[in-house]
């Protein structure tokens, strides 16, 4: 009988510490859509140099599912969750009922998509409104869904009579492609905000939310192409096609040839400037929001934070593609800083004033996979080939 105690309590034992070992070997991120293929990337490289921990899952997907998990202490629970705007104590009320407040507060740059247009179209300013209209794959009238019939120029807003009578062409980053998140999120899902009764829907009806703000039209005036292939590049469609409107990353700001296409987007020029300050309205920061109690249980949560804002990262510009603008030279300093502290510079307890208080709209509600059994090759980032470890900057905890 004894043995029999003694080797249920090892099986319960052994139980417990794998779940307990799964939770701090790959820790977990939701991330809002505008970060998404930013923070896959870095997971995806990271994975491939570090030889002594595993990248983190990221799941694309904030709202309140998402927020559940992130404020909840079980072993499967959410490690980071990654926003476009700052959040308030009233965003994080479940973690205070569940006795979390502490957290460390990170900046990771900003996500941006450029808006261009053909000369002839003579368009130097649109709005979020409009634009979304010209590309929204439905509109919604009398409770009734229809599909987006916007064909010419002069029909797309009140202010007709300031545009050309030309069809609308547009070329819009294609599904899987580099810069199709923060095309999702700044364009299809913050420009359907302004539908009327938009917000109802979303919590009555969010398979409609998701057919009326989450896709694009797939008829004549729009095309999906990969922007980052040599024959679709914005430079060669604008040169090669008449009458368009299509996309960029923020380094389209540095090409000069450009300059002549750029759109403003409510009256905000696209500028280095205008994304910094968080007014160009296809813009948003990307904050990150880390629990403490994580970030000591999870050695490789740590080291994978490190990494992203480690000076040595040389990772940084390979995700240019996807509308990413890093931090600053001393702002990457300041936040790998409070990575090494480990200290909370957000406590609820202690509220600080946060600016942007109202978190925008969320794009998706998350398909939340089941990660509390064992781990399997799709979601574990192993090294691969010659790889060489990244520095101690990532190797220690």
């Amino acid at each position: 009988m004894r043995f029999l105690k003694d080797y249920f309590y090892i099986i319960t034992l052994l139980s417990i510490t794998n779940e307990t070992a799964a939770a701090k070997i790959q820790p977990k991120i939701a991330t809002h859509p505008i970060a998404n293929t930013i923070l896959t990337q870095f997971s995806d490289a990271y994975g491939r140099k570090s030889k002594k921990y595993i990248a983190p899952l990221i799941i694309k997907s904030v709202g309140p599912h998402a927020l559940t998990s992130f404020c909840s202490k079980k072993i499967n629970a959410l490690d980071v969750y990654v926003t476009s705007k700052k959040l308030t104590p009233e965003d994080l009320v479940s973690c205070s009922n569940e006795g979390i407040n502490d957290f460390i507060e990170l900046r990771m740059g900003f996500g941006a998509i450029i808006a261009l247009a053909s000369p002839e179209l003579n368009l130097k300013n649109i709005s979020q409104q409009d634009l979304y209209k010209i590309v929204a794959k439905f509109d919604y009238k009398n409770d009734i869904t229809i599909p987006n019939a916007t064909q010419i120029w002069h029909d797309v807003s009140k202010n007709g009579d300031l545009l050309t009578s030309a069809p609308i062409l547009v070329f819009v980053p294609r599904k899987a492609s580099s810069l199709r998140d923060i095309f999702e999120d700044r364009i299809l899902a913050s420009g359907c905000q302004t539908r009327p009764g938009i917000t109802k829907i979303r919590s009555e009806k969010p398979k409609l939310y998701k057919e009326l703000c989450l896709d694009n039209r797939s008829d004549n005036v729009l095309t999906e192409v990969n922007l980052s292939d040599k024959d679709s590049t914005p430079l060669a469609l604008l040169a090669r096609k008449k009458g368009i409107i299509t996309f960029a990353p923020p380094s389209a700001l540095l090409q000069t040839e450009l300059a002549k296409n750029l759109v403003a987007i409510n009256g905000f020029k696209p500028t280095i400037d205008m994304i910094k300050s968080e007014k160009y309205p296809l813009s948003a920061p990307i904050y990150l929001y880390v629990k403490v109690s994580s970030l000591k249980a999870s050695p490789g949560l740590r080291s994978f934070l490190k990494y992203i804002y480690s000076m040595q990262n040389k990772d940084h510009s390979a995700l240019d593609s996807s509308g990413y603008m890093p931090p600053s030279p001393e702002e990457m300093a300041e936040q790998f800083h409070l990575i090494m502290q480990g200290k909370a510079n957000y406590r609820l307890d202690e509220p600080k004033p946060a600016e942007n208080t109202t978190l925008s709209p969320t794009a998706l509600e998350p398909n939340w996979p089941d990660t509390s059994h064992a781990m399997t090759l799709n979601n574990v980032h192993q090294s691969v080939g010659p790889s060489e470890p990244l520095s101690s900057i990532t190797e220690q905890p």
